[in-house]
């Protein structure tokens, strides 16, 4: 067994140990935990909310629900809990009707292996991980976000993702109409390895190219590399510093077309990972060329574009899709049509409170 192997194996993972407690006769109300807006909440829980026939709040640190709205009240902890939930979590959780854990992530995984900074590691150490000595006590549901996770975390609570009509609608031109060639490649630290792959990549084909345009949003790290990397023509660059959820919603929306590179390396964090990623280009009107990863197998369309994470291969399909503006409508017919796909596989159900769902 690796030093890894090991560290993972010692970190607290959710454990719904209070299920069998769990009586949803006594739910009166939903309260929704989380850090603020994020794509979690947007993605997974958002549209579901709304079909419920409970009063639902959402609280965004540091507000915190009245000490009376505790009694009945089943908590929703959207991936992890801030200080001052929990401390209202400690004071409050005899009086709670129950307790569920949403992660699309194992965070574990994140903090020993990942590729985020060491400062978010530690972050989710604290926030995600160290909380649930206590939490699992008390927990009666973990929804996971995929069927691999969900066996990671033994648990068969899945709640794929579902997104709202609204976080669909493209504001902007759509790709045939716009004259300029772009690549896009959004992605936070948690994608350090995947914005290292693509380098060379995009280099290549920067040369290649010279009307082509890139547009890449990373972590301040990752940033400063493609600079490096991508000097020579660092005109036809837009390095897009990290951004508000809302703000980022928006400006998707608004896109004018490209294609969006979404490799996604193999390992141990990625292997049961979302397909959320359809959803962002799916909205942007873009073409897309995917890893071939069972992530993004799921919801395929016969037009998808998946591909092995081989760098002459990127290079060469991505060369196609730039020189033939029919092939990168049919690639962005087929996102639009693998995100339909996604909702119509799913349903508004969220394990715990289906009694109090107002089906579609």
């Amino acid at each position: 067994m690796s030093l890894a192997d090991w560290l993972y194996r010692l970190l607290p993972k959710p454990e719904a140990r209070n299920r069998h407690r769990f009586d949803p006769a006594g739910v009166r109300s939903v309260v929704v935990f989380r850090a603020g807006p994020n794509p979690t909440y947007s993605y997974y829980l958002e549209n579901r909310l709304a079909y419920l026939s409970l009063p639902v709040q959402v609280y965004d640190e540091p507000c915190l629900p009245q000490d009376d709205d505790a009694q009945g009240a089943f908590v929703i902890l959207c991936r992890y809990a801030m200080a001052r939930q929990i401390w209202w979590l400690i004071k409050h959780h005899k009086r709670i009707s129950g307790l569920s854990l949403f992660i699309d992530d194992d965070i574990a995984a994140t903090v020993i292996e990942g590729q985020s900074a060491l400062p978010y590691r530690i972050y989710l150490l604290v926030c995600g991980l160290l909380p649930l000595i206590v939490f699992n006590r008390w927990m009666t549901h973990v929804w996971a976000s995929t069927e691999a996770l969900g066996e990671r975390l033994r648990t068969s609570d899945i709640v794929p993702p579902l997104p709202s009509k609204a976080q669909l609608q493209h504001y902007g031109k759509r790709v045939e109409h716009v004259p300029r060639l772009r690549l896009i490649y959004h992605a936070t630290g948690a994608h350090d390895g995947e914005h290292r792959f693509l380098m060379p990549i995009v280099q290549q084909l920067m040369h290649l190219f010279s009307e082509l345009h890139f547009e890449v949003i990373a972590s301040r790290r990752a940033a400063r590399a493609w600079e490096d990397t991508l000097h020579e023509v660092i005109d036809r660059v837009s390095n897009q510093p990290k951004t508000t959820w809302e703000a980022y919603l928006d400006a998707t929306a608004r896109a004018e077309g490209g294609i969006m590179l979404v490799p996604l390396l193999s390992g141990r964090v990625n292997s049961v990972r979302a397909d959320t990623k359809r959803i962002d280009i799916c909205r942007m009107g873009l073409a897309a060329v995917f890893s071939a990863s069972p992530v993004y197998t799921r919801c395929r369309e016969p037009d998808d574009i998946l591909i092995e994470n081989d760098p002459e291969i990127w290079i060469e399909t991505v060369s196609q899709l730039l020189r033939d503006a029919a092939l990168r409508d049919m690639s962005r017919k087929a996102v639009v049509s693998s995100t339909a796909r996604m909702i119509r596989e799913t349903g508004p159900w969220l394990p715990g409170l289906e009694n109090f769902i107002n089906a579609p």
